[in-house]
């Protein structure tokens, strides 16, 4: 459910609901907060000449020079929430929270599948694509 849009703006909310014999059950199941997810598994650094995103062992460095953006403009680390993008792709409860480097330029995004734990939705995986050819948000994915 899209809970607040603009220009550079997407916020959504996902509600997933138990279903029992096709009827719709008043048990709404938890899935845990995208942003709350980030602030614990991914760390970042952000210099004028490249934005680095770290998830667990994998390590992303992207050269931001090319953009020529104004040090003034950048912000001191990687912002993250102004776009957040839930999709059912291949049955699977994914979201999309666009990593930004200044007000107007984003560098890639955080991708999370979620796995159904312990009685709610939980991060099964979590990447950061910066291709846009390689984002499933984007349609099919090209190899």
């Amino acid at each position: 459910m899209t809970t607040g849009h603009g220009t550079g703006l997407k916020l959504e909310e996902v509600h997933v609901f138990d279903t029992h014999d096709d009827r719709l059950n008043v048990n709404e199941v938890i899935v845990d907060n995208p942003l709350a997810i980030i602030y614990k598994n991914v760390k970042t650094k952000l210099s004028n000449e490249q934005a680095e995103v770290h998830i667990g062992d994998k390590e992303y460095k992207i050269d931001i020079t090319s953009f020529e953006i104004n040090p003034e403009n950048l912000f001191e680390d990687l912002g993250f929430g102004s776009i957040i993008d839930y999709e059912v792709i291949n049955d699977k409860l994914m979201v999309r929270v666009t990593g930004q480097i200044s007000p107007a330029l984003s560098i890639g995004d955080i991708i999370i599948v979620y796995e159904y734990r312990n009685q709610m939705y939980q991060a099964k995986t979590i990447d950061f694509i910066s291709d846009i050819d390689k984002n499933p948000f984007y349609g099919p994915v090209k190899h």
